[in-house]
């Protein structure tokens, strides 16, 4: 019983130092103990799934796939989004997927963002600061100058995140990852919590032109 009570009374007070540990803290310690263990389950899990995928019921790949971290947009605004989207893309609404469900506090979602970002199943990422630049320099996203236009660029300007890529640490180089779309009225409007959210396109990303028509509809958002 003894034993009993001292696990329960470890595992409370482990619950409570991931609690108070930054997200970027929270991202160091998921790497030192748990990252070689993930990657393996991760690589059962993907030749699995694609075994499924190819040999039972292939699923329709999306056209566009948003993930929002740490927010909570409303139906009809998402769902306003994806109708706009569709139409500019030419592809049905059901090809455009945003999810709005992850939580960094949440061990198992860290699990599942640091998995996405090594695959090629998510376009765009909206997250706090701390986490998006780690996530950088890890190479998880791409330089929005190989996404957007130069206007579009112009456009955004005074809310552009440069930080370090993973070919730039200690040089002191910093290149154009991501948008702070928290300071932007069009996604202030949006958030339901007013949380930090910077957006990146994701450096394995496959739909680069429809990342590209989602920032420009955020941009034109009143």
């Amino acid at each position: 019983m003894a034993v009993s009570e001292e696990n329960a009374r470890t595992g409370r007070e482990n619950r409570e130092a991931w609690k108070k540990m930054s997200p970027a803290a929270k991202l160091g310690y998921f790497r030192d103990y748990y990252l070689k263990y993930t990657l393996l389950i991760l690589a059962v899990l993907i030749f699995v799934i694609a075994f499924l995928k190819t040999v039972l019921t292939p699923a329709p790949e999306s056209a566009l796939h948003v993930v929002v971290v740490g927010d909570v947009w409303l139906d009809a605004d998402r769902e306003a989004m994806r109708a706009a989207l569709a139409e500019e893309l030419a592809v049905p609404e059901d090809d455009i997927v945003i999810s709005d469900n992850y939580r960094t506090e949440k061990q198992d979602d860290l699990m599942v963002l640091m998995a996405m970002l090594s695959t090629d199943e998510v376009d765009v990422m909206i997250l706090e600061e701390e986490m998006f630049k780690s996530f950088c320099g890890d190479g998880g996203f791409a330089e929005l100058t190989e996404v957007l236009d130069t206007g579009t660029m112009q456009a955004l300007e005074p809310y552009l995140i440069r930080t370090a890529g993973p070919e730039d640490e200690g040089t002191g180089t910093e290149r154009v990852y991501g948008v702070h779309f928290s300071e932007y009225p069009g996604y202030e409007t949006l958030s339901t919590t007013g949380a930090d959210a910077v957006l990146g396109v994701t450096g394995r990303s496959r739909h680069r032109e429809a990342a590209a028509a989602f920032i420009r509809y955020i941009l034109n958002r009143e």
